[in-house]
């Protein structure tokens, strides 16, 4: 019997908006993200967030925006409604966050959600209610100006997709991770966001750019950072080509382990670009190691003509018109300030010559410091109230009790990025190359070889029989630093060897970071690390990976953190790529020469096939023959 197709049918409106929701309202982070810029389109200067059970339970947002009127409110939760468009044109000007129309419709749509809202000159406000995407209640209220959104039981009516939220900490983190960006986009807005009941930061609305990177990424962060300022203005450009770069940028000296630091925002909208990460990397061509990556909080300012925001759904990505001239323009603004090295740390510095401070955590940026010279957004600092501790810890120990006033008397100079360099903490001394081999290496045979030289402080060359070898000494060292771990971790029920410090270091990190190294304990406490939370931009480390170098634990932490929030670390092999993550660290870095005596064991781990790739599968060796050679001079 011949099959009959199924008759096709529109979809029933409420179950094309539940299936739409998940472009729009894909996470609680989602639903944050498009409900704050919202608020900003609406003209806010203060914005509160708030969140329970991860966003899952509720999301709140209240705004002193321009608000809706009650004639307006019902169409407000249809598709494509929206007041930011209204011609095929405004798409190619579009200088609003939101312009879609979808977000309301598509939130409404997937979870029980109220707004009361009132415009400024308005007797009354208007509260609706909506559950599954239908209205409810809808009644006249008292209101204060502005609006106020209440999502409540995201995904409760379809449960297929809640079960796939993760847990509340995660889903916290990426809520942070958002937030974060948000109250970096638009210092001008007084932003605050309130988790589980607790605030996590509150920013001043003042329009300085330091004052948002203070209260929402730390004062060390900020006190690393060095003012950068471009204008094409005055070079004849049309204006639909003018470009403005101006932020902040890594002082040489204080670069990072990750990329989790750069910030960028094209006309006050948050982005990803590749384009623009490279741009400011190759300002610090040759004046930062491998594996170091500037910190960055970028704004870029262009004609809306000359930007496509609308190339994602989440609309993080762009794309320029002019790509070369905003890609040399970032690149002489940030390298024209690391020439200048007009660092915001260097007052501070003076300053603190003159006083001291026991609560680190805690320490504002003084008010009468000289204001950076350059026309950042912001010129002059801001004295920010101490931020709230998170309290306890969340790398738990045995019989350790958490006592804030060990900390109280720790030296400032034993901060990452303090002025006053590192602390003359007794560094481990590095394990003998011999030690990290394999069991059983020696019985392997190795060939007779001679050691020609090193070169690039890269490579080495190994002469043996009628072959030259070129040894990758890092990839070679890394890997055997790696089977060493793994070996140490598999034996020991407690997992890789760990060193206590003799005192605690203190480090600071973003937010998010801290969140997914908390998220994270069993991981980081199986690979070594043993870390406290201190404050909430801070962290403490008290025990490391067994040989590690100090310069490398701030690097390493961070690397890891980023690994952890951007989901490199597989499921299934979580451990072995953050003991890969640390054993590129320990190993002997490129760049560094090396005392031919500490590389015989490595050359003789290499030769004798123990190690033929680095944990992330790049290749140690290189091997040409004499008749290479040969053919290469034409001699055969």
């Amino acid at each position: 019997m011949q099959p009959t197709s199924p008759k096709i049918q529109l979809l029933p409106q409420a179950l094309a908006d539940i299936i739409a929701a998940g472009e729009v309202a894909e996470r609680p982070a989602a639903v944050v993200k498009e409900l704050a810029e919202n608020s900003l389109d609406a003209g806010a200067r203060t914005i509160t967030v708030e969140i329970i059970g991860g966003g899952s339970e509720l999301v709140r947002v209240t705004d002193d925006g321009g608000g809706i009127p009650p004639e307006d409110v019902k169409t407000a939760f249809l598709r494509h409604a929206t007041s930011k468009i209204t011609r095929r044109q405004d798409l190619e000007r579009i200088g609003t966050l939101g312009f879609r129309g979808e977000a309301l419709a598509a939130i409404s749509s997937v979870s029980r959600t109220q707004m009361t809202t009132k415009t400024q000159n308005a007797a009354s406000g208007t509260r609706v209610f909506l559950e599954g995407g239908e209205v409810t209640e809808f009644e006249p209220c008292a209101a204060r100006s502005g609006t106020e959104i209440e999502v409540r039981d995201l995904f409760y009516n379809t449960p297929a997709r809640r079960k796939f939220l993760k847990t509340d900490r995660a889903e916290s983190g990426e809520i942070l991770r958002i937030m974060t960006r948000l109250a970096l986009s638009r210092p001008d807005i007084a932003f605050r966001y309130i988790r589980d009941g607790q605030p996590e930061f509150s920013t001043p609305g003042d329009g300085k750019a330091e004052s948002s990177i203070y209260s929402v990424l730390g004062r060390d962060f900020l006190l690393a950072l060095t003012p950068v300022v471009f204008s094409s203005e005055d070079s004849g450009t049309q204006d639909s080509a003018k470009i403005t770069v101006t932020g902040f940028s890594s002082d040489p000296e204080q670069l990072r382990g990750a990329r989790t630091s750069q910030y960028f925002f094209v006309n006050g909208r948050s982005v990803k670009s590749a384009r623009l990460t490279a741009a400011v990397e190759a300002a610090y061509k040759n004046r930062r190691f491998v594996g170091k990556f500037p910190a960055c909080v970028i704004y870029v300012a262009v004609s809306p003509a000359s930007v496509d925001v609308n190339v994602h759904p989440q609309k993080t990505e762009i794309k320029f018109l002019y790509e070369n001239e905003v890609f040399s323009a970032v690149y002489h603004a940030v390298l024209s300030a690391l020439d200048g090295k007009n660092s915001l740390a260097q007052p501070v510095a003076q300053q603190q010559s003159t006083s001291t401070h026991t609560d680190t955590a805690s320490t504002a940026v003084p008010a009468e410091a000289e204001a950076p010279s350059a026309p950042v957004p912001g010129s002059t600092y801001y004295t920010a109230p101490s931020s709230e501790s998170r309290g306890g810890y969340f790398l738990k120990q045995p019989d350790f009790v958490y006592n804030p006033r060990v900390f109280a008397d720790v030296p400032n100079e034993f901060l990452q990025n303090a002025s006053a360099g590192e602390p003359e903490i007794p560094e481990p001394e590095a394990e003998p190359a011999a030690a990290l081999l394999q069991p059983g290496l020696n019985a392997v045979p190795i060939p007779e070889y001679r050691y020609v030289g090193e070169f690039f402080t890269r490579y080495i060359a190994v002469e043996t029989g009628d072959s030259l070898v070129i040894i990758d000494k890092h990839a070679a060292h890394e890997r055997m630093y790696f089977d060493a771990m793994k070996e140490s971790a598999a034996n020991s029920a407690a997992g890789a060897a760990t060193q206590e410090l003799l005192l605690p270091v203190v480090i600071n990190v973003s937010g998010e970071d801290l969140d997914a190294l908390e998220q994270n304990t069993e991981l980081l406490v199986s690979v070594g690390f043993v870390l406290e939370a201190f404050g909430s931009k801070s962290l403490t480390v008290r025990a490391v990976p067994a040989d590690i170098a100090f310069a490398d634990i701030a690097a390493t932490i961070e690397e890891l953190a980023e690994n952890l929030t951007n989901g490199k670390f597989s499921a299934e092999k979580r451990i072995d790529e953050a003991l890969a993550t640390i054993a590129c660290k320990k190993a002997i870095k490129s760049g560094t020469g090396s005392d031919p005596k500490e590389l015989d064991t490595l050359i003789a781990a290499v030769l004798s096939g123990a190690v033929t790739q680095c944990p992330h599968g790049r290749p140690v060796k290189k091997v040409w023959t004499k008749g290479d050679f040969d053919k290469m001079f034409l001699r055969i």
